[in-house]
């Protein structure tokens, strides 16, 4: 459990400001609209949710 607060602790810590929340929100819609730049995203997003898992039963 400690290393899934470790993850959310560190995600959180992105967006400690509004202009980075902006800025996160910004990525995303790049994300879903630029077909290359959604290519990179969805394997970061695969990453995250493979490793997720493993956190959860260690």
């Amino acid at each position: 459990m400690a290393a899934l607060h470790a993850v959310a602790d560190e995600f959180a810590g992105y967006m400690s400001t509004p202009e980075e929340m902006a800025n996160h929100l910004a990525m995303l819609q790049l994300g879903l609209s630029d077909p290359e730049f959604r290519v990179h995203a969805a394997e970061h997003t695969r990453a995250v949710d493979a490793a997720l898992p493993e956190l959860l039963t260690c």
